[in-house]
């Protein structure tokens, strides 16, 4: 059963300003397809501050290779949070196109008109000097159809 937008709660730090220079603005066709990357979490916020830390000190000793499955290992999405995503998206009528724990992402494809019910937000196609982009603008959902919670 989809949650509808009151059931929704933003996700800190999901926020977005309206673009700024906007010449022209409409709403997306709703038929329009619509892809989305959603960032996960890290497993382990400790883990990924404590990696993340050590690799952004300056004039420390020589730093050690950590290779790509090590680092994963380290900072990557739990699978848990991946598959509540996922079970997300179907509900709402979302395409799961790709699942990256390790670059803690999920690309969801769907129509306009679904992302917008999913996603508690209203999507513009706008027109400025420099093109034309889309946009979302929060509704009621605050801009974010998952809550930060575990």
């Amino acid at each position: 059963m989809a949650r509808s937008p009151k059931d929704q709660q933003a996700v800190p730090g999901s926020a977005r300003t309206p673009m700024r220079g906007v010449l022209h603005s409409s709403p997306v066709p709703a038929g329009a397809t619509v892809d989305v990357t959603v960032r996960l979490r890290p497993a382990s916020e400790a883990k990924a501050k404590q990696v993340y830390a050590k690799r952004s000190v300056r004039g420390a000793s020589p730093r050690k290779r950590v290779d790509r499955d090590a680092l994963a290992a380290l900072v990557g999405a739990s699978p848990q949070d991946a598959r509540a995503v996922e079970s997300f998206a179907h509900e709402a009528g979302l395409t799961v196109v790709e699942v990256s724990l390790p670059r803690r992402s999920i690309v969801l494809r769907g129509t306009a008109a679904a992302m917008q019910t999913a996603f508690g937000v209203t999507l513009q196609s706008v027109e400025t000097a420099a093109g034309t982009f889309r946009q979302r603008i929060s509704g009621a959902g605050g801009g974010g159809g998952f809550t930060s919670g575990g």
